[in-house]
């Protein structure tokens, strides 16, 4: 620093900042707990300049040289742009495991068309769906594995060099894995609703058979949504056990490639 002018030093801590920004930034606006909508855009913005000024010194080091030609500036900042919404999108992934899983539960308890808004996926969602992500956010906050989230962001600066070229497939194949990854793990999590609500319907399926007069829709439906509750409430901390150890490995594995 000594031998550097301060127009240089000044000019280069500028550019890394922006660059940080770029990635942090897109990441958290995408990622479950901070980018969501309950959360003030100016608290947003601030957690990321914040953390945008205290890497600087540290990511700045790493980063390609300031590049003399604008075309060239921009289209290192959209990769960074593009590298944070893919890792802010992973983690989206992993926590949308629990919506799939409370749908597919609502399916099974009779709940299906019973809708509220879920802040955390930002759609209309079952009621269970929304139950189930709420408890999963604040278990994850509760739990510190939202350092975790943050610090899958920074160690990606050691994989996904900033100007670097990076293979469209592989970032495809990742996604892809996850989301496949992300509907078996939610089939898991559901599959003492799902195991119950199928042996529930066979048994309708056999008294309207052995009772044709029966209103089996009047008599079945209430039944079916008290015992998808009672199944809920025994099962429910096994399903938010493998939900957090699911999204732990996913975040630990993530900080490793």
């Amino acid at each position: 620093i000594a031998g550097m002018s301060l127009d240089a030093f000044l000019s280069g801590s500028v550019y890394a900042f922006v660059l940080i920004i770029a990635r942090f930034g897109t990441a958290i606006m995408l990622m479950p707990g901070f980018g969501d909508i309950y959360v003030s855009p100016r608290i947003r913005l601030a957690l990321v300049m914040m953390i945008a000024l205290i890497l600087t010194p540290v990511i700045g080091p790493i980063l390609p040289p300031e590049p003399a030609a604008p075309a060239a500036l921009l289209k290192i900042v959209a990769s960074e742009v593009f590298v944070g919404a893919f890792l802010g999108g992973l983690i989206r992934v992993l926590v949308g495991t629990l919506t799939t899983a409370g749908t597919v539960i609502a399916y099974h308890a009779g709940a299906a068309n019973a809708l509220i808004f879920d802040p955390i996926a930002v759609q209309q969602s079952s009621v269970y769906a929304t139950f189930l992500t709420n408890i999963g956010m604040v278990l994850i906050f509760v739990t510190d594995l939202h350092h975790l989230m943050l610090n899958a962001i920074y160690d990606s600066y050691t994989v996904m060099v900033p100007g670097a070229l990076f293979s469209m497939g592989s970032f495809s194949d990742a996604f892809t894995y996850k989301v496949m990854e992300s509907f078996e793990v939610a089939m898991r999590i559901a599959s003492p609703v799902v195991v119950s609500g199928v042996t529930f319907y066979v048994g309708l399926g056999l008294l309207s058979r052995l009772m044709p007069q029966m209103q089996v829709f009047f008599i079945g439906l209430p039944i079916q949504i008290l015992l998808g509750l009672s199944v809920l409430a025994v099962s429910l901390p096994i399903m938010m056990y493998t939900f957090l150890a699911y999204f732990e490995e996913g975040l630990i594995l993530l900080l490793r490639t």
